[in-house]
């Protein structure tokens, strides 16, 4: 009987810790177009459970209506959120096999410009745990230089937040609770940056926090987290 029950718990076992890795950004293209594809993307190190996580979108004279992805022909689960002009998700897909693809970016309707960030989790639930997002106007002088995000965290869990935003490709962002990735230009008047982070504990009501060295229009922010699997 002990070794049967021994067994059992075996079985019922979790696989993970998650894992999360930073793969990298694609060039971002910066003329008018509904429809961005970001021909041979690397997505990491093939695996049966690899999920390909995607953070991109664009902005326009109005709000794109809507954003899709693809990752290899595999339809993506979106979380977006829109700004006065703008509309960014994250966007995630089990891609299984290669170490490259094409990820395709579809919107409702023209955006000027659209850049990629790419990671991919590996050893976790193929459904987000949590996420949350959140969005600035188009009015610089009275947004706040620091944004926050809130989510739980399983045991095990990973979490990965970017944002985008608009009026000047010169500033830089700092993070609290990840583990910053990427900080870069994407437009002539556009940045995004981003971040991730492993956690042993449970995380409820988790803070991240992402602060700009200066104004910012049309700001972006999304959070998603993944329990193991």
């Amino acid at each position: 009987m002990f070794s049967n029950n021994l067994l059992m718990a075996a079985g019922g076992a979790k696989v993970g810790p998650a894992v999360v890795t930073y793969i990298g950004t694609e060039t971002p293209f910066t003329g008018n177009a509904s429809v961005y594809t970001f021909s041979g993307a690397s997505i990491g190190t093939a695996s049966a459970d690899r999920i390909v996580v995607v953070f991109s979108g664009s902005s326009s004279g109005t709000t794109p209506s809507s954003i899709a992805m693809t990752v290899g022909g595999i339809n993506c689960t979106i979380i977006d959120t829109t700004a006065s002009e703008s509309r960014y998700a994250i966007g995630y897909a089990v891609v299984p096999t290669g170490t490259t693809a094409d990820i395709v970016v579809t919107f409702g309707s023209d955006g000027n410009f659209c850049g990629c960030a790419v990671w991919t989790v590996t050893q976790a639930d193929t459904t987000a745990h949590d996420s949350d997002t959140l969005s600035l106007p188009y009015s610089p002088s009275g947004n706040a230089l620091s944004q926050t995000s809130t989510l739980d965290v399983p045991a095990g869990g990973v979490v990965i937040a970017a944002v985008e935003a608009g009026y000047s490709s010169s500033e830089s962002w700092t993070w609290t609770n990840i583990d910053e990735d990427l900080d870069e230009s994407i437009d002539a008047g556009a940045r995004q940056s981003g971040g991730s982070k492993a956690y042993a504990e449970i995380q409820t009501g988790l803070v991240i926090t992402g602060r700009r060295t200066a104004e910012a229009n049309n700001l972006n922010q999304i959070a998603i987290s993944f329990g193991p699997a």
